[in-house]
């Protein structure tokens, strides 16, 4: 058994195959080559996906003339940087070995009662792999890692995606060396921090419910703000994060909205928490979120003005947009820079939480009852002959109380937060509409001079009638 360190990156499979590209000359001229080898990987699974559901995934490789097989438990992510735990076993064939599986530390992860004849084939993955042997000295810091290109493709039944991945796996010295690596890589080409394994977008492929990322942490209204705050953060790092790669890599155009309004919370939670943060300890994280901010709030805008209009000519230039933001070598630096701070300051504000380096001594339910507070008295004043850019003022507001909601559904799942969907919905149609103006303001050649003032005169009363809806919803689940 061994651990895996990792950072998992996507790239365009354009002319990589070329010893001319920025890329793949960089890394011949810096690091050792290893010989290229086709790789063909069969992944099991029970029909109910008893491994998937124990965050589990095992495959049989072939590599060359020789087999292997690979159990890997979904381990943990910090910021994009993963670690797993990892088991390797060589085979004389392609057929599963029962016997290495009854290892006490495999035991220790594997689903109860599930016997090697109920697994079967649930996907394939099939690619070519160039590896390079990489030793980086920076700042008095030694790392040494493999960097594999991965290009080919993902198969289920008669389905199949492309396939087009850089890894870096640390074989020897400080993990975070792999940061400092990944930008001089991203200098050449655009690379984009990646949170799914190739095992999830199989399962994914193959229509199999995988839910490998935790959506929330667990949270009780008895802890301490201080202690709170660094869990959100990563929570939300690694939402926003699956929410842009599904959207620039899955042109969902849905999941543009989502990814939105979780970088909305990322931008302004440190604010909204008081002092808990300082803001010199944000500086990087400010940054590369406002490099991003204006592509990310675009594709919102036009996915809500897609709906708006209801108009099929918006599509092609969402995808478009996407494009060009998937092909912004800046944009895929900002995003590691953004994980980065992630990976290096959220453990130092947890340890200082728990130490009680100056912390306050504010709970979350003190938290949530001061907020709901600001809250009501901020949004006090909407009224129904209000002007678009006086909804948009209320953004950030919004944007807090479905943060609030957010933490009611996480502290009181069974009572107060029974009318949760409905005002997340709400909250969620107002943040869309707030967003649709703000970019707008910002960018107005996104629609046309005819579909601004149709958006003018008519998205206020929209977002009027939003508000009234929920300021009943908010009345009634106060009661």
């Amino acid at each position: 058994m061994t651990t895996e360190i990792e950072l998992k990156l996507r790239l365009s499979p354009h002319n990589l195959n070329d010893q001319n590209h920025p890329l793949v000359s960089f890394l011949n001229q810096h690091a050792e080559a290893v010989d290229p080898q086709l790789l063909v990987n069969r992944y099991y699974d029970t029909p109910d996906q008893a491994l998937s559901r124990a965050r589990a995934a095992l495959r049989i490789r072939r590599r060359g003339d020789g087999f292997e097989q690979t159990l890997k438990t979904a381990g943990t992510s910090t910021a994009g940087l993963h670690q797993r735990r990892e088991w390797n076993w060589p085979l004389e064939g392609d057929e599963l070995d029962a016997g290495v599986l009854r290892n006490d530390d495999v035991q220790a992860c594997w689903p109860g009662g599930v016997e090697v004849e109920q697994l079967q084939v649930i996907f394939a993955t099939n690619f070519n792999r160039r590896a390079w042997r990489w030793t980086l000295e920076q700042d008095g810091q030694r790392t040494a890692a493999e960097v594999v290109i991965d290009l080919g493709e993902v198969l289920a039944g008669d389905k199949s995606e492309p396939l087009c991945e850089l890894e870096l796996e640390l074989l020897d010295g400080d993990a975070a060396g792999l940061w400092q690596m990944a930008q001089q890589l991203a200098a050449h080409t655009p690379l984009w921090l990646s949170d799914t394994s190739k095992a999830e977008r199989g399962y994914q492929l193959a229509e199999k419910e995988v839910q490998w990322a935790a959506s929330q942490s667990p949270f009780s209204d008895t802890m301490a703000l201080a202690q709170v705050v660094p869990l959100w953060l990563q929570q939300q790092l690694v939402l926003f994060q699956r929410a842009l790669e599904k959207t620039l890599w899955q042109h969902d155009s849905e999941a543009a909205l989502v990814c939105w309004q979780h970088w909305l919370t990322l931008r302004h939670l440190p604010q909204w928490c008081g002092k808990i943060i300082k803001r010199k300890q944000t500086k990087a994280m400010r940054e590369a979120l406002d490099q991003m901010q204006p592509g990310l709030e675009a594709l919102s805008a036009l996915t809500t003005a897609s709906r708006f209009f209801n108009d099929g000519t918006i599509r092609p230039r969402w995808l478009q947009l996407a494009q060009q933001l998937r092909d912004d070598a800046c944009l895929g630096q900002a995003l590691l820079q953004l994980a980065q701070w992630g990976y290096q300051q959220l453990p130092q504000l947890s340890a200082q939480a728990a130490n009680g380096v100056g912390v306050s001594g504010e709970t979350l339910s003190h938290y949530q009852h001061r907020c709901w507070k600001e809250v009501q008295q901020a949004l006090a004043s909407p009224h129904e002959h209000w002007h678009v850019n006086q909804w948009a003022e209320l953004q950030s507001q919004v944007s807090r109380l479905q943060h609030l909601h957010q933490l009611r559904a996480q502290l009181y799942s069974a009572t107060a937060a029974a009318s949760y969907p409905r005002e997340r919905r709400l909250l969620s149609d107002m943040l869309n509409g707030q967003s649709l103006i703000q970019s707008l303001i910002a960018q107005p050649q996104l629609l046309s001079a005819e579909q601004i003032g149709q958006l003018q005169q008519e998205l206020p009363y929209e977002l009027w009638g939003r508000w009234l809806e929920l300021n009943s919803s908010l009345r009634h689940s106060e009661k």
